[in-house]
């Protein structure tokens, strides 16, 4: 995605959830934004948390979003 397309993504968002990313462990490698997704975030400290797939918390309320990686 193009900066332009991420940002027509974003502004489709609330402005105040949390932004989120899929996580390369080593941060040896990058890929370029696949897609812009609203999520359910719960952190488990202030550097790392889930999101989880709907069907798997009773009380599903997107809160955020993630920015995905092509690979």
């Amino acid at each position: 995605m193009t900066v332009e397309e991420v940002i027509k993504e974003l502004q489709k968002l609330p402005p105040k959830w949390t932004a989120v990313m899929a996580k390369d462990g080593e941060g040896n490698s990058f890929s370029p934004v696949a897609q812009v997704a609203a999520t359910m975030y719960i952190p488990d400290s202030t550097w790392y948390g889930e999101c989880p797939h709907p069907n798997d918390v009773e009380d599903y309320e997107e809160n955020a979003v993630v920015l995905w990686p092509t690979n």
